[in-house]
């Protein structure tokens, strides 16, 4: 069996430190795991929150395949007329 990997020696380290600044900074309240994992996954809900409604948007809007080649077409029109 190897040695551990080096994440377990930067976590033992990293609650090694905590528990020193706590002994030293007692009057001082620190902030939990549960509140910086609250406060840190905010982007992510909202990523998720926005992904699933405009899944859903677009479920519920209907376009023909007509209608998606016809702003195909005016898209590549645009751009043959700006490069040409």
């Amino acid at each position: 069996m190897g040695p551990p990997p080096l994440h377990f020696f930067r976590m033992v380290m990293k609650r090694k430190a905590v528990m020193e600044w706590n002994r030293s900074n007692p009057g001082i309240k620190q902030s939990s795991r549960v509140e910086e994992g609250v406060n840190g996954n905010n982007p992510d809900v909202f990523d998720v929150a926005a992904s699933v409604l405009m899944n859903l948007g677009l479920l519920s809007v209907t376009a023909s395949v007509y209608q998606m080649l016809r702003g195909a077409q005016m898209l590549l029109l645009l751009y043959l007329l700006y490069y040409s």
